[in-house]
């Protein structure tokens, strides 16, 4: 469990009417040695994208991610009648921003690119607190390979028991907004 200055990265995976969105805490001295044996693992000019991986990949990729000194939260709600993926997204990134400051988990975010990011923004500018500082940025996950821990994490979560039992001891807390 990180313990020193934190960096959390951010990804959503919708299953059904359900959103999720994982975020991945990793401490900032660890980050370099997460990106080279995330980059080991896949090899030169490649990326991980869950959605697109064999099943022997994932289970791989997830025991890899197992061994790291990551952990993750879980913010989830549903899209119900008049609850589009904007909306969903929002209330997650608010809920997940709060709940960040108010437990001092990260002083950055670092967010899979989205084609809304602008709405995020005005999201996280909405409920974001002085106090304690948050800053924060989108990235593309084909160059930030901490993303796609996040996209693993939250793909096997929702996916079902088989995969989500695969993930558990990742999963610190898991939100879930009605």
């Amino acid at each position: 469990m990180p313990k020193g200055e934190v960096t959390g990265f951010v990804d959503e995976s919708i299953r059904g009417q359900r959103y999720l969105l994982s975020c991945v805490f990793i401490e900032t001295k660890d980050l370099s040695k997460i990106r080279i044996a995330l980059r080991r693992f896949v090899g030169p000019n490649r990326h991980v994208h869950f959605r697109h991986e064999s099943n022997t990949t994932r289970a791989a990729f997830l025991e890899l991610i197992s061994s790291l000194d990551v952990s993750c939260f879980i913010v989830e709600t549903r899209m119900d009648q008049g609850v589009n993926t904007r909306v969903a997204r929002a209330k997650c990134i608010s809920l997940l921003v709060k709940y960040i400051q108010d437990s001092s988990k990260a002083t950055r975010l670092v967010i899979e690119d989205f084609s809304d990011s602008k709405n995020d923004v005005q999201v996280i500018q909405a409920v974001r607190k002085k106090s304690p500082t948050l800053n924060f940025e989108h990235r593309d996950g084909k160059h930030c390979p901490e993303l796609w821990i996040a996209d693993a994490i939250v793909w096997a979560y929702g996916l079902g028991p088989h995969w989500k039992n695969r993930v558990q001891s990742l999963i610190d807390k898991h939100l879930k907004i009605d």
